[in-house]
Order: structure tokens, then sequence, then C-alpha cells
């Protein structure tokens, strides 16, 4: 209650301190407006004030003022000359001279408007002091005003400072107002109609005058509140705070309620007119912006009389915009709301405009229904990143090297960042012109036809470039010999090998230093000859371009040129001869195209050109252009009608024409190639919603295990307490589709997961019996089809195994069967079934140099699991009978290791961790042991028997072989053994294997019932971390088995009463597991009694009140 009341004091102190602060500023804004009208009514003419400082004037002419005549020239000229000091200079001249006779001059001066806006302050001041003690001073400067400012404007021609000097006169005559030198409110509504083009002096003959609309804005940015009367943003923000009404706050209005009215009804409806010439301002704007951004996107430029027209409508909105901007602010208005241009009937459709090959199309949205994902046009990410991630050669190579200034490459930086903005924020499409297709078409044919007639063929294209420009003369200085002897080889030899974005941004880099003129006509010279056979380099070669033509224009220039007339040269041959170098050629205007490097009208008009011979060759051409850069653009927005009329012309003309069927199929082939067939979406599967059930129990699997603050055995809790008889929760299934998506997803939270599976197999045995089966599955799913997207999630899958049997929730034989399957399956060695016995037919060999298609020679995804599987749950099988098993399988490991032809260095790191980590385990296991064994023999009083434990441990434990021969022959030896060996003993020792992995479960169980007190993680861990003294007593037995010779029958003795120790502490474990879930039974039955009794109790008493 204390806290509360003290926030509510501060509360109210703020609230206090806000409402003083607002009440100070309404003072002071009183406190102005006394002060105007304290000086206004000094300066009126019927003032006494004013007739008594005339009056002073008047008497002190004769003794105190001076009638200097050249001082009183230098005051005129001064006002003239309209500087900050000289006004000053007047304002304290004024007091001492006598300028009665000057008047005529001053207020020509002062009419004539040079000073600034920044000056009119400083020369109401002066008027002021005039006004006190000329009398004459009054009328002359007010009808001097009044004709200036209702003349008709001069032209531009005439003064271009006109309109400049009628705003400052505007505001100088409402300056003057204010303090009360002018005095005829009435002028107001003659200036403003005069401003707003309505109004035509009766002796003017002229034609009415457009709208002034900055005269407009100036008028009522200073005359808002004493003239029209409108109250201030600020004046309201403060009556809203204070609570008051607008009409209540202080207002500055002084001119007569008629002039008020008037102009406030003229301003209303010249904004009201003023917002819709705006918007359809910004229309017309937009629509002329959309349309030449089309026109230079697909013609690469656009003419001089729609640049105009776009520049005259952009400042016309600009305009527009200010003015309404102005007065909205004064008024206290909203702005209008300004809708962009219409779109296209599909939503999304964008705009990106051609730059005129510095940079490309950066930013272009896709076509009406068509899904383009995040590669864009381009398909994929790498490839857009290719065709659009094009290197700064500016950052990468100094300035000078490239041959500009600073101020260029600073210039060059801004153009790139605004076209680079420009087509990301580029998203206004307008209507598309109906004339375009046959406008283009007409301007190909023109084209088309003067390179034929001028063009013989592609190899003039060479020679111009050659002939063009001059060529840097050669001193012979060995410094010039190296460097021409530098870039022959980076053009014969570094640019063929440019077959990637790295090389290609590699051989830019060169180049850049090696820049001359004469190198730059090299380079076109070896761009426009591509090698033959190579089309592929046409992608790289335009990539360079691209990259090197945003600092060299002419580059790209040169060579589109060259490019465009080998390609019509080339269409005048009507034979099949060099089609190869014109398919060639057509590919590499088609990349040119993509990089931007070239409009797509380019495009379109060889396509034109090509279907309208549409034979033989033109075919193929076709064909090739549409495969390049055809699904580019259909993708584009303001090309995709059009690419859409060329493909519906091609259909059309293939029907026609009789074409083999060769033609026919690439024709077909390049028509998918850009328009591919719509695919019937498959609708997803109505998914069942969750219940809450269900979604608890998915919360606890996959959050609160997740989480290092949380129990596992809070969790178990809360697990068992869910309806898991219930058939239509199916809590089991829900539990096990969680366990499996962490499994895949977080892999650092498998321990937590296989232990809460582990307490719950107690409790629910065919949950892991379930688990365990979709985990074989979906691991043999990943032997039939390694794929490598899979393999990150089937390493979480094994690892979840392996930490299932370290808690003790598999056994170790299900472990071991999956390691032999994981290494053998595929290769199994058929038998003869002929030759042997039937039993011996019955069973499988296998060989890991048995080939098969589903475990290649070069694929270690095998070698991987078993790696995760041994360094999830490996350290176990270092001590006991286990161990036997670990050595074996890793001797057949290694033979399937040394039958692969090559292994990667990450995994061999990997194989070779896992084997050492193995090692070094079993080595401590062997040691520790040992020790145990001595620490027995020292309390039996036989310090004989002891045995240095460096000898258990020396050598290798694990064998690692080099060869197959060695490895081979090992396994050759397991194999003999077995056959000697009959069934019976097999199956004997099975039993004994099952009866030491129950002891093992028995010991991790224990483990886990000792640590279930504690509820952090660590704590469980480090329980399931500690040495089960099942496997020391396995050791023990191994050890007592080899010095069985050398013991007697008094050492073991303590070894059965340790065994029967840990017999006893199994047993107690497991009652106090059993005695704290009967416990947990009891509470939750006493609660639900409690509860129940409570219900039954309120019922009574319910119907009783009612």
């Amino acid at each position: 209650k204390k806290a509360s009341s003290l926030s509510n004091m501060t509360n109210f102190e703020q609230d206090f301190e806000l409402q003083l602060e607002v009440l100070a500023q309404i003072d002071a804004i009183s406190k102005e407006r006394d002060d105007l009208l304290l000086q206004r009514s000094t300066n009126l003419p019927i003032s006494p004030a004013l007739k008594a400082a005339r009056a002073e004037h008047e008497s002190s002419k004769r003794s105190a003022l001076k009638s200097d005549l050249k001082k009183s020239n230098a005051f005129v000229k001064r006002l003239r000359a309209v500087t900050v000091e000289g006004i000053q200079q007047c304002i304290r001249e004024t007091e001492n001279l006598n300028l009665s006779l000057f008047i005529s001059e001053i207020v020509g001066a002062i009419a004539s408007t040079l000073f600034k806006a920044t000056d009119v302050n400083n020369m109401v001041k002066l008027c002021i002091l005039l006004h006190r003690r000329y009398e004459d001073f009054c009328e002359a400067i007010c009808s001097s005003i009044k004709t200036s400012l209702l003349s008709p404007p001069p032209t531009v021609e005439d003064d271009p400072d006109a309109g400049k000097k009628k705003r400052i006169q505007i505001r100088f005559v409402i300056e003057l107002y204010q303090i009360g030198i002018f005095t005829d409110d009435e002028f107001f509504c003659q200036l403003l109609r005069n401003l707003l083009g309505k109004y035509r002096p009766s002796n003017v003959a002229t034609a009415r005058q457009p709208m002034d609309l900055q005269g407009v804005s100036t008028f009522v940015k200073y005359g808002s509140e004493v003239l029209i009367g409108f109250t201030s943003k600020k004046v309201c923000d403060l009556a809203a705070k204070a609570g008051r009404p607008v009409e209540s706050m202080p207002s500055k209005t002084i001119a007569s309620t008629k002039v008020v009215n008037e102009l406030k009804m003229m301003i209303n409806d010249t904004f009201n007119q003023l917002c819709e010439d705006l918007v359809k301002a910004h229309k017309q704007f937009r629509n002329k912006e959309s349309r030449s951004e089309k026109d230079k996107a697909m013609h690469g430029s656009i003419t001089e009389q729609k640049q105009v027209e776009l520049d005259n409508a952009k400042r016309l909105y600009e305009r527009l915009f200010a003015v309404v901007t102005s007065l909205a602010e004064c008024m206290n208005q909203k702005m209008p709301v300004l809708v962009e241009a219409e779109k296209d009937e599909e939503e999304g459709k964008g705009m990106s405009v051609w730059d005129g090959g510095s940079g490309g199309l950066n930013v272009i949205s896709h076509a009406a229904g068509e899904e383009v994902g995040s590669g864009g046009l381009f398909g994929d990410p790498e490839t857009r990143s290719f065709y659009e991630d094009l290197p700064d050669m500016l950052s990468l190579v100094p300035i000078s090297v490239l041959g500009i200034t600073p101020e260029q490459a600073v210039t060059l930086k801004e153009e790139w960042e605004q076209r680079k903005n420009k087509s990301r924020s580029a998203s206004i499409s307008g209507e598309t012109e109906a004339n375009d297709s046959s406008a283009a078409g007409s301007g190909s044919g023109a084209t088309g036809g003067a390179d034929d007639n001028t063009l013989d063929d592609g190899g003039a294209a060479s020679t111009g470039i050659e002939a063009d420009g001059e060529v840097d003369a050669d001193d012979g200085t060995p410094a010039d010999q190296s460097k021409h002897a530098k870039l022959n080889v980076l053009l014969t030899e570094k640019l063929p090998e440019c077959v990637n974005r790295a090389k290609v941004d590699e051989f830019c880099t060169s180049y850049c230093y090696l820049n001359t003129k004469s190198a730059r006509k090299k380079l076109i010279t070896s761009l426009i000859k591509v090698p033959r056979g190579r089309s592929e380099l046409a992608a790289t070669y335009s990539r360079i371009v691209a990259i090197l033509s945003r600092i060299f224009p002419e580059i790209a220039t040169q060579l589109m040129d060259a490019l465009r007339r080998e390609f019509y040269g080339m269409l005048k041959t009507k034979n099949q001869s060099n089609v190869e170098n014109k398919i060639k050629n057509v590919r590499y205007q088609g990349e040119l195209i993509k990089f931007g490097v070239a409009p797509p009208i380019v495009a379109f008009r060889m396509l034109d050109a090509l279907m309208k011979e549409f034979t033989q060759h033109s075919v193929d051409l076709l064909a090739a252009l549409l495969e390049t850069c055809g699904r580019y653009l259909y993708l584009l927005s303001f090309t995709h009608d059009k690419m859409n009329d060329v493909l519906e012309t091609m259909l059309r003309l293939r029907r026609a024409k009789n074409l083999d069927l060769r033609q026919q199929t690439i024709l077909e082939s390049a028509y998918f190639a850009v328009k591919p067939p719509e695919r019937e979406r498959n609708g997803g599967k109505d998914k069942t919603p969750l219940s809450v059930v269900q979604q608890y129990a998915r919360f606890l699997i996959s959050q609160k295990l997740d989480d290092p603050k949380s129990s596992v055995e809070q969790v178990i809790k809360c697990l068992r307490r869910l309806p898991w008889q219930s058939s239509e929760e199916n809590i089991q299934l829900h539990v096990i589709k969680a366990v499996l998506k962490m499994a895949r997803t977080k892999y650092v939270s498998l321990p937590n997961i296989a232990d809460c599976l582990s307490g719950l197999s107690k409790y629910y045995p065919n949950l892991v019996i379930e688990l365990v089966d979709r985990i074989l599955e979906e691991v043999q799913r990943g032997l039939d089809s390694p794929y490598k997207r899979e393999i990150q999630r089937l390493l979480g899958v094994v690892r979840l195994l392996g930490e299932m049997y370290n808690f003790a929730a598999v056994s170790s034989a299900l472990v071991f069967e999956l390691l032999y399957h994981i290494i053998n399956f595929g290769h199994d060695v058929p038998l003869p079934t002929a030759s042997v016995p039937h039993q011996a037919a019955q069973s499988i060999k296998y060989d890991p140099r048995v080939p098969t298609d589903v475990d290649p020679a070069n694929d270690l995804f095998r070698a991987q699991l078993v790696c995760e599987i041994l360094n999830t749950c490996g350290m176990y099988y270092v001590r006991g009978l286990t161990k036997e098993k670990l050595n074996r399988f890793l001797v057949y490991f290694q033979r399937y290791l040394l039958t692969k032809q090559f292994i990667p260095l990450h995994i061999e790191f990997a194989i070779l961790d896992t084997f050492d980590s193995l090692e070094e385990l079993a080595r401590e296991a062997a040691l520790e042991s040992q020790m145990k064994a001595s620490s027995r023999a020292a309390k039996s009083e036989e310090s004989n028997s002891k045995v240095d434990a460096s000898s258990v441990v020396s050598g290798t434990i694990f064998t690692r072989f080099e060869n197959m021969e060695d490895v081979q022959a090992v396994i050759d030896s397991y194999e003999d053994i077995n056959a000697v060996q009959p069934t019976q003993p097999d199956k004997d020792d099975d039993e004994d294997d099952d009866a030491d992995e129950d002891e093992e479960d028995d010991s991790k169980a224990q483990s886990r019932d000792t640590s279930e007190a504690s509820s952090s993680r660590s704590s469980l861990t480090d329980a399931q971390s500690l040495p089960d003294d099942d496997y020391d007593s396995e050791e023990d037995d191994e050890d007592d088995d080899g010095s069985e010779n050398n013991d007697d029958d008094d050492e073991l003795a303590p070894e059965e009463d340790d065994e029967n120790e840990d017999l006893s502490e199994r047993e107690a474990a497991r009652m106090l597991e059993k005695m704290r879930i009967v416990e947990e039974d009891d509470e939750f039955e006493r609660a639900f009694k409690h509860v129940l009794q409570d219900s039954l109790s309120s019922a009574p008493s319910a119907a009783s009140s009612s």
C-alpha cells in the first residue's frame, strides 16, 4: 500500500508540473499577444502616443537634428545598397538626421525591395522610427506597396527575381499591418484574389494572371493568425494538454471579422482545390515516370520530348506538394492521401529500371501467376548472386590505376547507389502502352534493315573496333614491354580459363592494373572472339563485361555494337554454315541482357528478325535465344506480356510451317523452358489440430527437456500423469514424434531425452519398443538410399539410440547388431546351396569387398554413423564381456574402412579420434581393475600376489591394421573358431551375455535411483557416468580367471561379499523405488478424494441458496 501510494503521489506531482508548464506557456502566448496589441495601438494614426512622438520630433527638428545633405544622400544610398550593417546604421542615424525632404527617396528605396527576407525585421524597425517622426511617410509607403503588389508581375526575362521580391513584399506588408503602420485590412482581400488569379484591376487590360502558389504560401504562412484567424498547431496542442477548448486560447487575430471570414473562405477553397490538383499531378507524374522507365528498360533510352514532359510533371508535382504541405501546416489540416500509380491486375508485380549497362536490373519482381523463390528470376540464390552481385572495382583497385579522379570515383559510387536503391524501392507499374509491341517491331525492322544494308558479315565488327579511337604509343621501355606481355598472357591464357565466378572476379582485378585505352580495345576484341566449342563461356564473359562496364562504359557499347552487327551479318547467310558461331552469338547477347548490359529490346528485335525467317538455322537460333534469356524476360513485369505474345506467335508459326521433327522438338523444349507447364498443386493433408493434452506432451519433450533449469524427474512425473490409456489422445504416438523431431534438430538435448525415456520405460515398455522400431526403420531407409541431406538427421537418430543404451533403455546386443548391420548391409556373399548342408546354407556371410550400389567405394556415410554410435556409448564397452565384442567389431570395421578408395580428411580425423578415445578408456578401465585387485590382495595380507599395473596396460588393447591381409587373417580365425564351436555353447554364451546385460541394466537403474532426489541435469549426468559395480565385478571375474592358478580360495571371499553387498543395494534401491511410487499414488488419491469431498459439500449449499 505504501509503495502504491508513493507511486500515485509521484504521478500526481508529474501531472501537476506538466500543468504548470502548460499554463506558463499559455501565459507567455497571452503576454506576446498583449505586447503586439500595445505596440500596434501606439502606432495607429489616432494614437495619442504617436501624436506626442511627432510633436516632440517637430520641436527638436531645428535644435537637435541635422539637415546635412551629404549625410542624407548617404542614408538613401545605404538603403539602396541593402546590407545588414547599412540598415543598422540607418536606424541609428534616423535619430540624428532631419529626413523630411528625403521621404520620397526613402520610400522608393524601401518599395524597390532590394533587401533580403532576413532583413525584413530591420526594415520594419526603420519604418517604425520614420513613422513616429514623419506624418507623410505612412501614406507614402502604404500606397507604394499597394501599387507594387497589385500591379501585374514582370516577365522572367525582364526581372528574374520578381517572384522573390513579391514574396518579401507580402511578408513586409503583413509585418507593417501587425505594428499598426498599415491599417487597410480590405487590401488583403484584394491581394489574396490577385495571388489566386481572381482579381484584375479595372485600369489594367491584361489577361487574368495564373495562381501564384508560392505567394499564396507566403501569405498564409505569415498571416494565418493575424489576418485569417487560424490557430497554430502549437496552440491546439497546449489547449489539449490544458483541457481547454481552442476558442478560449489567446488569439492574435487583428483584422475585422468580415475580412477574416472572407480570407478564410478563399483559403479553404484554395486548399481543397490544391489538394485535388496535387493528387492529379502526383498520378500523372507517376504514370509518366512509369512509362519512361518502361521505355528506358525496353529501348535503353527515352526520347527528348518524353524527358521534357517528365521533368515538367515532376516540377509541377514538387511545387504543389511544397505549397500544400505549407498550407496544411499553417491551417492545422491533414495532407491528402497520395495513392500510388495503378498496379497491374496481379499484385506483387514490380518495376525495375535498366540502368544503361552499369549494374543491370538488380531487383525485379516476378510476373503474375509465377512462383519465384529466393533465387528470383534466376532459379536459385547462387545463380542470382552470379548475375546480380558484382564486385566493386573502385574498392578493390587503386583509383589511380583505373585512370579516374577521386571526384569521378565518388560520382560513380553515388550513381551505383542511386540505381540500386531506385531499383529496390521501385514498386510501381503503369499501364502498358498498346502500341509497344508494334513500335518495337517496326523499330526492329528498321534497325535490322539498316544493319543488313551496311554490313556484309560478322567479321566487320572487330575491324571497326580496331579502327576506332587512338592506339597508345609504345615507347619500347622495359616497363611497357612487361606490361604488354602481362596483358597478352592475361587475354590469351587467363581469359579462356574464366569458367566460374571466382576466376572472373580475379581476372577483372588483374586487368584493372593493366588498364589503358589500347588494352581496352584488345580486351573487347578478345571478348568478342569466344573460343570455338566453348559456348559456356558466354555467361562468364558477360559477367566480365558487366563488371568493367560500370567503370568503362565504352566496353559494353562497343561490344554490343560488334555483336549486333555480327548477328545481322550472319543472319543474311541463309545456309547452315557456321551454325555454332551463330548460336554462340545469340547466347552471348542473351547473357548480356540478363546482366543488364543490354536492354531487353535487343532480344525482342532479334526474336522479331528470327521469326520473320523461321527457316533452317533461324529456328535453332530462336530456340537458343529463348533458352538463354526467355525465362528471364518472361518473368520481368514490363516484358511479360510482350514475351507471352512472342511465344504465341512462335507456336502459330510452328503449326503453320512444315518443320522436321528435330526442329519441332527444340522449339517445344524452348517453349517449356520459358513457360514451364503448370503443375497441379497437391493440397496439403488436413492436419487434425492437436488437443491440449497432446500439445502439453509435445511441450514437455521439446521445450522442458531442452531447458537446463528443468529437471528430468519432473518431466517424467508430468508425463506419467497424462492419460496414456486414452485412444483418442494417443500420448505414446505424440511422445515418439516429439522425440524423433528433437533427435533430428536438437542434438544437445538427446541425453535428457534418453534419460526421460529410460524412466518411462518402467511404466510403459511399449514406448521404447515402438521408438526403437522407428529408429531402426529410419536407419534402414537411410542405408537403402543414402542421400546427403539425410546424413545429419541419421546422425541424430543413432545418437539417440546410443544415449538410450547409456540410460539402460536398450541392450548392448541391439547396439552391436545395428553396428554390424550398418557395415554389412548390401555386402552379403551368396553361398551355393547345392554344395553345402541346409543349416550352413541358411547362414549369410558378409564381405565389404563385395560391390553394391547402396554403398559405393567412395561413400563414408556409414563410417560416420558407426563413429557417432561409438562416441556416444562406446565408453561402456571397454570393460567386462562387452570389451571382447567391441574388439571384434573394430576388426570388422577396420576391414570395412580398408575397402574404401579414399577417406576425406575430416572423416579420417573423426575415425582416428574415435579409436584413440576407445583406447584411452580401455586403458583406464584396465588400470582401475588392476588397482582394485591389488587393493584386495593387500587386504588379505598377501603382497606377493600383487601385479604391476603397468604390465597390464602395456601395449595396444584394440589392434589396428594397416593392410587388408592382416585384418582378413584375424577375421578368418574368428570365423574358423565359430565354425568349430557347436551350436549349443553359442546359446549358452548368448544367455550369459543376456545375464550380463541384465546386470548392467540393474546397475544403471541403481545409479538412476540414487540420483532421484537431485533435480538438476548435472547431478543426473554425474550419476550415470559413475563406474558400475557390475563392470567391476566382471573385470574382477576376468582377472580371477586369468590368475586362477595363483590365487587361493580365501581371496574369493571378499569378492563374494562385495557381490552380495551389490545385490543387497540393488534390492534396496528397487524397494525404495516401489515405495516412492506407492507414496505418490497415495498422495494423488488423497488429493483427489479431498477435491471430490469439497465439490460434494458445495453442491447442497448451492441448492439451498437457489
